[in-house]
């Protein structure tokens, strides 16, 4: 492993205007074996803290980003919502509308099921001459 690790990051999906500085991580436990931890001011408003490791304090040391994806931790107690995805359904059948076999109702049941979870659907299908 590395000698120092530190942890740097923002919240609510790098939205929020308060950003982690680059913060050393601790031996959670005596004589530095085992987990690390930092202690993170969080503000009221933040729902997920959004973090990157790294083995030094500067921007050009190695660092641990999830592959580019970040690595995103749900804030316990936030008050803020994360806001919904934007979905995007693409499909020969839904039904009713256009129905020919059991995909439309697959189509028509999965947005709704996505919708219920708060988020945007649009189902895009062909203009089929009756």
């Amino acid at each position: 492993g590395r000698p120092e690790i530190y942890v740097r990051g923002g919240f609510n999906r790098w939205r929020h205007q308060q950003r982690l500085p680059a913060t050393k991580m601790q031996p959670s436990m005596p004589g530095g074996v085992g987990f690390l931890k930092a202690t993170i001011d969080v503000p009221d408003d933040a729902h997920v803290l959004d973090v990157v490791f790294a083995d030094s304090e500067s921007a050009q040391s190695f660092h641990d980003d999830n592959g580019g994806l970040d690595y995103h931790i749900p804030i316990e107690g936030g008050r803020g919502t994360m806001p919904g995805l934007k979905v995007k359904h693409v499909a020969v059948e839904m039904a009713p509308i256009a129905k020919v076999g059991g995909m439309g109702d697959v189509v028509t049941a999965l947005a709704r099921a996505v919708q219920e979870e708060g988020h945007s659907v649009e189902v895009v299908v062909p203009k089929y001459d009756v």
